[in-house]
């Protein structure tokens, strides 16, 4: 079944920069090595030269182009940076205010097939999804 899936998962270890009136609006750098699908192995495999080669790419980074926030729904488009290469990507997110900090509650998909991101091996569908990610930071910041 590895071949049929698409693999979710999250990274556990990033920082990042949101300023509307700033260009770049929005940059975050994670480390690639901190990806955690629920499966060990499968993790070890996404930290490998196969996938994103986290020993010698040890950051990934995302860098907005255009960012729109229409409510509490900001959608910012940009590129992905991961081993040596830029893929385009479009990252939703829902904005709030809690306890006069804005909470950012973002997610994305990466189909491998759109980057050189991938393995020879069977595994033919991961995507890199940051699922449950919240990240604090203070407004203005």
């Amino acid at each position: 079944m590895w071949g049929l899936l698409t693999v979710k998962g999250h990274f556990a270890d990033y920082e990042g920069r949101l300023d509307l009136s700033a260009t770049p609006a929005i940059e975050v750098t994670i480390a690639a090595a901190s990806v955690q699908t629920g499966n060990r192995k499968r993790d070890q495999h996404l930290r490998s030269a196969d996938f994103l080669d986290a020993e010698n790419h040890p950051r990934v980074r995302f860098v907005s182009d255009s960012v729109d926030l229409l409510g509490h729904t900001l959608t910012a488009r940009g590129r992905l940076f991961a081993r040596d290469q830029a893929i385009p990507l479009e990252v939703n997110a829902l904005v709030r205010e809690v306890d006069g900090e804005l909470e950012i509650e973002a997610a994305t998909a990466v189909p491998h097939r759109a980057s050189s991101i991938h393995s020879s091996a069977t595994i033919s569908s991961p995507a890199a999804r940051a699922r449950n990610a919240r990240r604090r930071s203070r407004r203005g910041e």
